[in-house]
C-alpha cells in the first residue's frame, strides 16, 4: 500500500506514513468509526438545550402577570413562546441527528 500523501511504501498494519506521518487511510477510517460510537452512545446535549429554552419560556408567562396583570400580554407572551420553542425543539433534533450520523461541520479528521 502506498501513502496517499507522499507516495512512500507503508509497511502491513502501519497507521502513519514513516516518511512524511501521515495517517494511513485505514487508520483514519478507524477513528472515524470509533468517534461515530462515541456519538451514538454519549449525544450531545441539543434536545436538552430545547427543554431548558422550552422551560424559560413557558415559566415566564406566570411572571409576565404578576408584573404586568394584563392576560392579553400573557396570551401573546405564551403563543410567542410556543412558537419559539417549537423551532428550538425541531432545530435540536435536526442536530442531534446530524451529530449522532456524524454529518455536518463535526470535522474528526483534521491534521495535527
Amino acid at each position: 500500500m502506498l501513502c496517499e500523501k507522499c507516495g512512500a511504501q507503508l509497511r502491513e498494519g502501519a497507521k502513519f506514513c514513516d516518511v512524511c506521518g501521515t495517517q494511513t487511510a485505514t487508520e483514519q477510517t478507524n477513528i472515524q468509526e470509533q468517534m461515530l460510537q462515541k456519538r451514538r452512545e454519549n449525544p450531545a446535549p441539543y434536545i436538552k438545550n430545547a427543554v431548558i429554552i422550552t422551560a424559560i419560556l413557558f415559566g415566564s408567562a406566570p411572571l409576565a402577570y404578576l408584573l404586568t396583570g394584563d392576560l392579553l400580554a400573557v396570551w401573546i407572551g405564551l403563543i410567542v413562546a410556543g412558537v419559539f420553542s417549537a423551532l428550538s425543539w425541531i432545530l435540536g433534533i435536526i442536530q442531534q441527528n446530524k451529530y449522532k450520523k456524524g454529518t455536518g461541520n463535526f470535522d474528526i479528521s483534521r491534521k495535527r
